[in-house]
């Protein structure tokens, strides 16, 4: 039944039903080694670079832990949502307060994950800072480092701290709003790739 809805799900995306357009396809058969960008579909593919981008964070094992965790983000933001629409697709009655506060969790996870980010820029003199609490770190790092939207990065910190110590939940397309500022922001400082 689960697999049956998710394709189902799937398709009516496909469809363009949700205000989703359909993606067009190409006329014409791709052709291998095309030296030309006459090709439709080939000149809307964007470019690759393959020029390699240096990561803010330095120390090597460092960074190998803390794309690990961020991939354990990502992780449980996909079970989360598997899980929820498998419990809608069931025909289970779920209440929106338990769906958005499972949501709250990865929430939670990408902002340990973004504290050991800044933390460990501050160990490798990116900016100065002796605490090891996120609200101290943000503040000392924000004139040093370079923000893509560091507005929106601090509202998910004070957002974050109502979740983590005053119980609040917060609406599903919040978590992921925030959740996406720090993914996009470790993406320019070349932390994660951008795929």
């Amino acid at each position: 039944m689960g697999k049956l809805y998710n394709s189902w799900f799937s398709l009516r995306f496909a469809q363009g039903e949700r205000g989703a357009e359909p993606v067009p396809l190409p006329s014409a058969p791709l052709r291998e080694n095309q030296g030309h960008e006459t090709d439709r579909f080939a000149a809307a593919q964007p470019r690759v670079s393959r020029t390699k981008r240096l990561s803010m964070i330095t120390d090597k094992a460092a960074l190998d832990e803390i794309r690990q965790s961020w991939r354990g983000v990502e992780a449980l933001k996909d079970k989360v949502q598997r899980a929820l629409l498998g419990s809608f697709a069931q025909g289970a009655s779920f209440v929106i307060f338990i769906a958005d506060s499972a949501h709250n969790l990865p929430l939670l996870h990408a902002y340990a994950v973004f504290n050991d980010v800044l933390e460990q820029l501050a160990k490798e003199g990116k900016f100065q800072c002796k605490s090891i609490f996120l609200g101290p770190l943000l503040t000392a790092s924000e004139k040093a480092l370079s923000w893509k939207d560091f507005r929106l990065i601090k509202e998910g910190v004070d957002r974050r701290n109502d979740v983590a110590h005053r119980g609040d939940v917060l609406p599903r397309a919040d978590c992921w709003k925030y959740i996406e500022a720090i993914r996009e922001q470790f993406v320019a400082w070349a932390i994660l790739d951008s795929n």
